[in-house]
């Protein structure tokens, strides 16, 4: 029923040859429905405001304002709909500021259609999540929680936002933490 229907994503990147490959890869995900294209941050602003999409693939690097001030503007604003949020870059020193931003996942070029794939899929859980908590309860921002919902960090030349819901154990070894998964383990 609601499961199949499409989800209205934005493509920022001030690269051209960027949001065609993005467009490109996308493809191969049904239910993505590109509804826009933005190469700097008054678009992105201008895309969100007039269509409210559920996802932006969103440059970190665009001119003029970057794209995380960008969405830290429309944060600000009243009546704006923020989307899920997949930072694609070049460089990892903004996880940080991603994460602040609650982003879902971070993309660093260059990315492999897999990679792509496991972003959508997060994305679309948090997506679908939300529309059935928005059906029943309070919106979610309405009720902060004190506690920290994921954890940040870079594991395999990749950055991680990890639910902590999916810890299964954390162990001491020696000067590091190995953290595990029900499926992954990772050194830090």
């Amino acid at each position: 029923m609601g499961e199949s229907m499409p989800i209205q994503t934005l493509i920022a990147d001030d690269e051209l040859l960027a949001r065609q490959k993005l467009r490109q890869l996308l493809r191969s995900e049904p239910d993505i429905e590109i509804v826009g294209e933005a190469s700097t941050a008054r678009d992105i602003q201008a895309v969100v405001r007039a269509n409210a999409p559920q996802l932006l693939f969103l440059d970190v690097r665009m001119p003029g304002t970057d794209g995380l001030d960008a969405i830290a503007e429309l944060a600000l604003s009243t009546g704006v709909t923020l989307p899920r949020v997949i930072l694609t870059t070049a460089y990892d020193h903004y996880a940080l500021r991603a994460f602040e931003l609650n982003a879902t996942d971070y993309l660093l070029k260059p990315f492999s259609a897999e990679r792509l794939h496991s972003a959508v899929v997060r994305a679309r859980d948090q997506i679908r999540v939300g529309e059935r908590r928005d059906d029943h309860q309070k919106p979610r921002d309405s009720a902060p929680s004190q506690y920290t919902a994921r954890i940040i960090f870079k594991s395999r030349g990749r950055i991680l936002f990890l639910p902590v819901s999916d810890i299964r154990w954390i162990g001491a070894e020696e000067n590091y933490v190995r953290i595990c998964t029900g499926t992954e383990t990772h050194l830090l």
